[in-house]
């Protein structure tokens, strides 16, 4: 599977699943809105912690994994489907996280949040406007069963 592929597979799911290393290396896995920026070799994947209107508080598990990314930026992010005739897949993206704050200086932040808004507008979910993750990826994995051999994408 090539790495366009692998790419496009990823970015076509709503739903990604967000991996950490927390408090005494003890693994996290969160289901996160998502977005993919095509910025540079591998590209960015953002994506919100808390999916709730702006101005409203953090949950407890978001704060949580916001301090999990600053103690440990390198991070992993998991996508998965099926096809109707019985394909399946996943694709996995190594990164570097980065907690981007609201209202700050960082161009970052508006860019992530105008990609995220852009995806998921109308969709009844709103994206929280305080913390997004901006994930630098350093590697993409992808597998498929039904659809063509597996093989490492990066």
């Amino acid at each position: 599977m090539n790495l366009l592929r692998v790419r496009r597979l990823f970015a076509g799911e709503r739903v990604a699943r967000f991996g950490t290393t927390g408090p005494g290396d003890r693994p996290h896995i969160t289901p996160v809105p998502f977005a993919v920026i095509d910025d540079g070799d591998e590209g960015v994947v953002v994506c919100a912690l808390d999916a709730v209107h702006i101005g409203e508080p953090q949950s407890i598990a978001s704060a949580a994994r916001v301090r999990d990314v600053s103690a440990h930026p390198r991070v992993s992010l998991l996508v998965d489907g099926a096809t109707d005739a019985g394909a399946r897949w996943w694709v996995h993206a190594d990164a570097v996280a980065e907690v981007l704050r609201y209202r700050t200086a960082d161009p970052r932040f508006d860019m992530a949040l105008a990609a995220l808004d852009t995806r998921y507008r109308g969709s009844g979910q709103l994206v929280a406007g305080h913390t997004i993750v901006w994930c630098t990826v350093t590697a993409w994995t992808g597998w498929t069963a039904g659809m063509a051999m597996p093989e490492r994408a990066a």
